[in-house]
């Protein structure tokens, strides 16, 4: 068993134990599944992917990072390329 936050950490949830559910290796990829068909997420589609065996663990972690750089970047953020030049 696994233990799945309903509302990920990524967008907000806790560790509170009303926001963990206890769910099977296959329930918790179709759970990530569902969240990035519904609000796209990088972070839902690595575990997706890597919980229903699509990808290693040592890939997820490399597009975890990537994925980080992509998203996380400030200069993908006009404001402040725009107080950079």
């Amino acid at each position: 068993m696994h233990k799945h936050h309903i509302i990920p950490r990524h967008m907000g949830g806790t560790n509170d134990p009303s926001n963990i559910v206890e769910l099977t290796v296959e329930e918790h990829a179709l759970a990530h599944k569902e969240l990035y068909e519904k609000y796209g997420n990088w972070q839902d589609k690595i575990a997706w992917q890597m919980l229903s065996g699509q990808i290693k663990s040592d890939n997820a972690r490399r597009e975890l990072c990537r994925a980080r750089m992509l998203n996380d970047n400030p200069m993908n953020d006009p404001e402040i390329v725009k107080k950079a030049m």
